[in-house]
């Protein structure tokens, strides 16, 4: 195996975790809240103000925003990061108390933190079969800061499980 597969999934976690960490940024600075979505079958996540304050809903100007986006939204599609092949790819959002439950929101509070107890985990993966490689991003519940994870060769069993189930046909 090349370099190729690691520093894939450490560029695009990279990526995902300053979107995460402007998502926080947002709510701090504005005392609102904003949330991150993600759309794992679509391989994107959307930015979206959720506070109360309806005057916030209109995003700042990014250099990020797709000209396809409404006002109201900022999405990031992973096919569309400036990384090479092999493709890096969104494969579950998980919080864990207890059990490994697939969620598919973060939000962040007025004061940095999320809405959830427990920390929500990004799980990014790069390559198939014997050198596919992963990577979480952990977001701390009580601050909203996130960190990214070392580069594994295989997820948790109870993420595996949750990814092997939404592979499923339906």
């Amino acid at each position: 195996m090349g370099q190729e597969i690691p520093d894939q999934l450490s560029a695009a976690s990279e990526i995902v975790a300053a979107d995460l960490d402007y998502a926080r940024s947002l709510a701090v600075i504005n005392n609102s809240r904003y949330q991150i979505t993600f759309d794992q079958p679509q391989q994107r996540y959307v930015l979206r103000h959720s506070g109360a304050n309806t005057l916030l809903h209109v995003l700042p100007h990014s250099a990020f925003r797709k000209a396809s986006d409404p006002p109201d939204a900022q999405t990031t599609d992973l096919a569309d990061l400036p990384i090479t092949r092999p493709v890096v790819q969104l494969l579950a959002i998980v919080t864990t108390s207890g059990t490994t439950t697939a969620v598919a929101e973060v939000e962040f509070t007025e004061l940095g933190g999320t809405t959830r107890s427990t920390p929500t985990l990004v799980w990014l993966g790069c390559g198939s079969g014997s050198v596919e490689r992963f990577v979480s991003i952990a977001i701390n519940p009580a601050t909203g800061l996130v960190e990214i994870g070392p580069i594994t060769k295989s997820l948790p069993t109870a993420v595996a499980n949750l990814v092997a189930a939404s592979a499923l046909p339906d």
